[in-house]
Parts: C-alpha cells; structure tokens; sequence
C-alpha cells in the first residue's frame, strides 16, 4: 500500500472540519420494481437484500440517542421492504428520497397518513 498521510499534511488545502450530524441517510435494501441503468446501487426486482426489522430498531434506537434531524432513506425501492411502514410510522420525521418508485399507487397506499415528506418536499 502506497503511504499518502504524509501528502495530505503537507498541502495547502483548507482542513475540513466535521460539522454536526444532522442527516442519517439509511438504505433499505435493494429490491426494487424497476432495473435502471443509472442505478448506483444495482437495485432491482431479483435483489433480495433487505434490512431486517431488527437493524431497524437499532437505526430508531440511534435516532433517539442523538440530534440527527432528517432520516433520509434510499434504496432501491425503500417502500418495498416489508418494515418500511414501521420505520416510518415510529419516526415521523421521516424524509424519503426515492427515485420513482414511490411515485406509483402501491407506495401511495402504504405511506401512512400525517407524513407528508415526500420526494424532495423538504419543506413537510
């Protein structure tokens, strides 16, 4: 392996310094009801990693625990995974960020009433 530590404290650029931690982005799986050729995560109709219910209690348990504000969840299709109504409804804050999928009448059926940040609607 090439050392470069000694590149990086020697240069002129600005130091970057952490802010506070305000976004957790979480993807939920890969599934999703369309193949893209975009798609940075491969996702599609024959992927079948999905997070389990108990990773996400661990995700609501960290929310709970910290001043993160917004929870973004991605995916493939985040609304396909079976504990997608469970997370959102125990994390009202909830913002989703999908790239299509939800824009169809199943995702519109299951998002539970009263969470209104949806596709790019920062403002709820």
């Amino acid at each position: 392996m090439i050392e470069t530590l000694s590149l990086l404290e020697n240069s002129d650029f600005p130091a970057i310094c952490r802010g506070k931690l305000t976004t957790l982005q979480v993807n939920l799986g890969y599934v999703c009801n369309q193949q893209c050729l975009h798609c940075h995560v491969n996702a599609g109709p024959k992927r079948t990693e999905i997070m389990n219910k108990d990773t996400i209690d661990q995700v609501l348990r960290f929310l709970r625990a910290s001043d993160v504000s917004l929870l973004d969840l991605t995916g493939g299709a985040p609304e396909l995974n079976i504990n997608f109504r469970y997370l959102v409804e125990k994390n009202p804050g909830t913002w989703h960020s999908s790239d299509g999928p939800l824009q169809s009448d199943y995702s519109k059926r299951i998002w539970p009433r009263g969470l209104s940040r949806v596709l790019g609607d920062p403002s709820g």
